[in-house]
């Protein structure tokens, strides 16, 4: 589950993402809007902690959350279309290139 939400406030971070892996739960913090590589991120036990985090932290309400789908194989968590990083597949990573 991937979901993610525009920060109402001000604030230099100006959209978290949420990521639920099954094994833990990121919010990434983003300082743009647009569908860029997050700046950080945090690890939560569960989803129910990090939007609890979110609500904090940021103000964001049950009601911000934009549901997304999940990320593709190989592909950047903190992306919402999807993004990887050039040479992945073959094992290669190029980090900092994005196909």
């Amino acid at each position: 589950m991937r979901k993610y939400a525009l920060l109402k406030i001000p604030h230099n971070i100006k959209k978290v993402i949420i990521y639920d892996t099954g094994n833990g739960t990121y919010i990434f913090h983003c300082t743009s809007t647009d569908d860029v590589g997050a700046t950080g991120d945090h690890w939560y036990e569960s989803c129910d902690i990090a939007e609890e985090a979110a609500k904090e932290e940021y103000g964001v309400e049950k009601s911000d959350w934009i549901q997304v789908s999940d990320p593709l194989p190989n592909c950047q968590d903190d992306f919402i279309r999807p993004v990887r990083i050039v040479g992945t597949e073959e094992g290669n990573p190029r980090w900092g290139f994005f196909e």
